[in-house]
């Protein structure tokens, strides 16, 4: 499709918020199976992610002068087709926006759940330690006298 009209471009502004949309509600889906601790379809999700983003790259190879097209066609076309594409162009930034601080939230929590994570395997490890350095220290002495008390 070539970007000849406001028509046209307003089609590829609702592919591309379609996609955005798609996105937000994945990435929603993610923190709710961070929570839950999903990790098996959490890796679904992140590939489901990973196609829409590759069809947001589609779009933006396949019309890389849509910014300057709407920018020219803007003031040509239809009043009520401009005022479609500022509205779509403002919904879409609000997704996008939200989008963000969705998967800052998502990816705080991953830190938060690493984190902890690495503070209990390093307590164990202090542990395991503790138990060696001790069974070291004890292990001679125990095991070469026989109580016969017992």
């Amino acid at each position: 499709m070539n970007l000849a009209t406001l028509e046209d471009i307003l089609d590829v502004l609702k592919h591309r918020q379609a996609h955005c949309r798609e996105l937000l509600d994945l990435s929603r889906r993610q923190n709710r199976v961070i929570d839950a601790s999903d990790y098996s379809n959490l890796l679904g999700i992140l590939g489901q992610k990973q196609r829409i983003l590759g069809r947001l790259d589609e779009l933006k190879r396949r019309y890389p002068e849509l910014g300057e097209k709407w920018t020219a066609l803007r003031d040509q076309g239809r009043p009520q087709v401009r005022s479609q594409c500022e509205g779509i162009i403002s919904e879409t930034e609000a997704i996008l926006a939200e989008l963000v601080q969705t998967e800052k939230v998502g990816a705080d929590q991953l830190i938060r759940r690493r984190d902890t994570t690495r503070q209990q395997l390093e307590s164990i490890a202090q542990g395991y330690q503790v138990n060696d350095t001790y069974l070291d220290n004890v292990a001679p002495f125990s095991h070469r006298f026989l109580d016969t008390n017992r």
